[in-house]
C-alpha cells in the first residue's frame, strides 16, 4: 500500500511541477509578443507569473503549505484583474453593474 501512495505522490508532484514549468513558458511567450491583447497582455502576463509561483510553491512546499494558500489568493486576484483589462479592452468593463451592500440586503429573503 505504501508503494501506491508514493506513486501518486510523484505524480502530484510532477503534475504542479509541469504546470509551474507551462504557465512561466506562456508568460514568457506573451512577453515577448508586443502587440497582443493591449493594455491587458501586462495583467495576463502576470497572471500567469503568479499562477507559475503558486504552481511551483505546490511542487515545492505542498499544496497544503501556508505559502501556497497565500499565492492562491494572490494568483486569484491576478487572474480577476486580469479579466478586468480584457473587458476594458472594448470597453464592456463601463457595463459591469457592481452591486452595493444594500442591495445584497434588500435581495435577501426576510424571516417569516
Amino acid at each position: 500500500m505504501g508503494g501506491a501512495i508514493g506513486m501518486w505522490q510523484v505524480i502530484g508532484t510532477t503534475a504542479w511541477g509541469t504546470g509551474a514549468f507551462a504557465c512561466l513558458v506562456a508568460a514568457g511567450q506573451l512577453q515577448a509578443r508586443a502587440g497582443r491583447f493591449g493594455p491587458a497582455r501586462s495583467a495576463l502576463v502576470g497572471a500567469l507569473g503568479v499562477t507559475g509561483l503558486w504552481a511551483m510553491l505546490g511542487t515545492l512546499t505542498g499544496p497544503t503549505s501556508i505559502w501556497t494558500e497565500v499565492a492562491d489568493s494572490c494568483r486569484n486576484l491576478a487572474w480577476l484583474f486580469a479579466i478586468y483589462r480584457l473587458f476594458a479592452i472594448d470597453g464592456r468593463h463601463k457595463k459591469i453593474f457592481i452591486a452595493d451592500p444594500a442591495s445584497g440586503a434588500n435581495a435577501a429573503p426576510t424571516p417569516a
